[in-house]
């Protein structure tokens, strides 16, 4: 085949591979990462204001890991309606033309394709490229660099060490390896042809230091201080995060023709430095912990070398004798097989039961974050999609029904910010500062004093990023918080303080009605928040007895919730009973309406039931509940109880 038609097909296999794996449950195009919404929401605040802030209180360029992306959200602000769509097609872009250089580095034969293919069969590759994210830029401008150092391209290499140093916060990182790699033996750029590059490279870098400080008076980006001050057990799980990332991505399997070609002085220099760089960089990852990105995209930039390596060695192995020759094939064929299958989503394949063995093969054996299980492959990217759609609508509905002067605190801020366009803080501190802690970062876990941030008394508290399930009690949502973001969270007496500061608040259960990109939307889903006790408008029961016939009304100044009636009436004989939909009593907790949406009703009193008293009834209670509640009290409660007795 026609090399330039080979390579055609190789992009066209990567643009249906994105558009395969980064859809919905219903096979639309999904959405962009939460944490991209950061970018989106600097991006227009730039383009509104005429500064890239987070918001009143802070965050400025520093709150996002990428100052150019911060800029490409920017520009799809201005000149297009669907930011997200255009930063979607941007990191899809940026795949499309790593691609294309990688087939570059050996352009004469057709087995310096091998690289390309590796490439567009990753589900990490096609996972970022749909993510709306800088990864792929990143990886792309890496790439670029260290081709213009194969080819001695001294004015090229400037050009990609500029984007390399603004497409992340530790692309500096990622320039000091590569400088490593021109200033060893064999290197095509000696004196000024590498010295000058790389000096308008750290120019580059020192201008966006100075970026940063300008915007949080600190020249240290929260990504590189996580790098340079690393917290307990960092390392260890970048490393187990790592071997995540080797159990999805199969392609390290072939680097046993690697050590096979090094055993035998085979490997071509190209080859080394691509295998070194590929270690160097994920080396780099590990440093940084667990990324909370799913597929393994925070080695994304590893990879294009590691192709690289794998390339030269199968080279070698396919102009070796038939037997070696066979076995680089069917190696090579066996790992693109592996690769798609880490593609699909886990169930059967076929008439093949293999969903099981797919599941099992996608469990992570590291630690999760709070609101995700953190599966690995296809799996936790669909949970991704999932639960971005969840605070996607939890932003619109702020918008929609919350007065826009209100505040929120959300340990997930980045799409609720940015759609619901009000005050949001982050609990963990990564786009705006929380009081005198250090910024958090977006390239591992944070945890934060989440007394003092309750403390800050915000309008409203995102606890959790849906609301299926039970509702919690206050005690258990104050374990889970302990747990999941507080940093003295194993400290005896910590839930008690944090649970004593829920106290201030109500836990109610909105309607979430989602968007998706399709004709068909889904149905209103539950969701949680917690509101604080000093905002009016909770719905309030009027109860009263007209001819032996209870008449229960409600009424308040209240934005859309879902609450339960439960209704519990004692007889003469003290036995509490309670009233059924259908009106007849029994002995066991039962609601007597469930799931009623209620609204602004302004100055009217809307009717909820009626109820014929039975003569052995002495008293009665009324109460509203949040969905699903268990037991009447605490964050069960919505608004107040109202009785009634002979």
């Amino acid at each position: 085949m026609n090399r330039s038609i080979a390579l055609f097909v190789a992009l066209a296999t990567l643009l249906a591979h994105v558009l395969a794996i980064h859809s919905d449950a219903d096979g639309n195009l999904a959405f962009p990462y939460d944490q991209a919404y950061t970018a989106f929401r600097l991006g227009r605040n730039l383009i509104q204001y005429g500064y890239a802030q987070w918001g009143t209180d802070g965050g400025g360029v520093e709150s996002y890991t990428s100052l150019l992306w911060i800029g490409v959200a920017a520009v799809g602000e201005k000149f297009s309606s669907y930011v997200n769509l255009f930063c979607q097609t941007a990191a899809i872009l940026s795949g499309l033309l790593a691609v294309i250089a990688l087939s570059r580095f050996r352009p004469n034969r057709s087995a310096g394709l091998i690289a390309p293919l590796l490439f567009v069969f990753s589900g990490s590759v096609a996972a970022a490229c749909g993510s709306g994210m800088e990864n792929t830029l990143l990886t792309l401008s890496l790439l670029c660099a260290f081709w213009s150092i194969e080819r001695g391209w001294p004015l090229r290499l400037a050009l990609s060490l500029a984007l390399l140093v603004l497409a992340r916060a530790d692309g500096c990182v990622f320039a000091m390896l590569l400088l490593a790699l021109g200033l060893a033996p064999g290197s095509k750029l000696r004196g000024w042809r590498l010295w000058l590059p790389f000096g308008v490279g750290w120019a580059v870098f020192l201008l966006e230091a100075l970026a940063w400080k300008n915007s949080s008076g600190s020249a240290w980006h929260p990504t590189l201080r996580a790098l340079a001050e690393p917290q307990s057990g960092q390392a260890a799980e970048g490393w187990r995060s790592l071997l995540d990332f080797v159990r999805i991505a199969p392609s390290p399997l072939l680097l046993v023709f690697a050590l096979l070609c090094i055993v035998r002085r085979k490997l071509s220099p190209l080859g080394w430095r691509a295998l070194l760089l590929s270690a160097a960089t994920a080396g780099v990852v590990v440093l940084g912990g667990r990324s909370p990105l799913p597929f393994g995209q925070a080695f994304l930039p590893a990879l294009p070398f590691l192709f690289l390596a794998l390339q030269e060695s199968l080279i070698e192995i396919l102009d070796a004798r038939t037997l070696v020759r066979r076995a680089g094939l069917i190696g090579l064929f066996g790992v693109l097989v592996l690769s798609a299958l880490a593609s699909k989503e886990p169930g059967d394949v076929g008439p093949l039961h293999v969903g099981g063995w797919l599941r099992a093969w996608m469990r992570s054996g590291s630690s999760a974050r709070a609101g995700y299980t953190e599966p690995l492959a296809r799996a936790g990217l669909i949970e991704e999609i999932g639960n971005t759609n969840h605070l996607r609508s939890a932003g619109i509905f702020l918008r929609d029904h919350i007065d826009p002067a209100a505040t929120v605190l959300s340990p997930w801020p980045s799409s609720i910010a940015y759609l619901s366009r009000m005050e949001v803080t982050d609990l963990l501190g990564r786009t705006n500062p929380l009081g005198e802690a250090p910024r958090g970062s977006w390239i591992h876990r944070e945890r934060t004093d989440v007394v003092a941030a309750l403390g800050q008394q915000r309008d409203y508290v995102i606890p959790r990023i849906d609301g299926s399930g039970v509702p919690p009690t206050r005690a258990e949502l104050a374990a889970e918080w302990a747990r999941e973001f507080d940093h003295e969270g194993d400290t005896p007496g910590r839930i008690e303080a944090i649970e004593q500061a829920f106290a201030d608040y109500s836990l109610i259960t909105v309607p979430l009605r989602a968007f998706v990109r399709g004709p068909v939307q889904p149905r209103m889903e539950p969701f949680f928040l917690l509101c604080h006790k000093r905002l009016l408008g909770r719905p309030t029961l009027l109860l009263t007895v007209e001819h032996a016939e209870l008449v229960l009304h409600v009424s308040g100044e209240t934005h859309e919730q879902l609450a339960d009636l439960s209704l519990r009436a004692w007889d003469k004989a003290g036995t509490q009973l309670w009233v059924r939909p259908t009106g007849d009593t029994c002995e066991r907790p039962v609601v007597a309406r469930s799931d009623l949406l209620l609204s602004d009703t302004g100055e009217r009193h809307v009717e909820l039931m009626r109820w014929r008293i039975p003569a052995k009834v002495t008293r009665i209670e009324a109460r509203l509940l949040n969905p699903g509640s268990r037991g009447e009290t605490g964050f069960a409660l919505v608004g107040e109880p109202v009785e009634w007795s002979r």
